[in-house]
């Protein structure tokens, strides 16, 4: 698409010349037909960034609600192991607590 530009003032024409004025007149045109960005491509590249936004925060949403289930079911399973090793320690105690009074006894017996 070629961009139209508005004829160039008169001011300019005569300060630069007709030639000259032509030169610069052609050299903008180039330069916003090769670097400049149509409306209407614009709001579209601005809508889709609008649709992205929305779905990065929905994504970021999710992650911050997967992290936080991750972080509840990773405590109730330290807590149901602590409580195993606790259980685990008591029997443990025990065992040995009755160990040591039958040896007791068996070195009671001997004396």
């Amino acid at each position: 698409m070629r961009a139209v530009l508005p004829k160039m003032p008169q001011s300019v024409q005569q300060t630069l010349g007709p030639e000259a004025a032509e030169d610069l007149s052609h050299w903008i045109e180039i330069i916003l037909v090769e670097h400049a960005v149509r409306r209407d491509e614009y709001r579209e590249v601005l809508s889709r960034l609008d649709i992205l936004e929305h779905d990065v925060a929905d994504l970021k949403d999710r992650i911050v609600e997967l992290h936080r289930t991750m972080d509840e079911r990773f405590d109730r399973m330290n807590a149901e192991m602590n409580e195993r090793f606790d259980r685990m320690h008591a029997e443990m105690n025990e065992r040995f607590d009755r160990m040591n009074s039958e040896m007791n006894e068996r070195f009671d017996r001997m004396n």
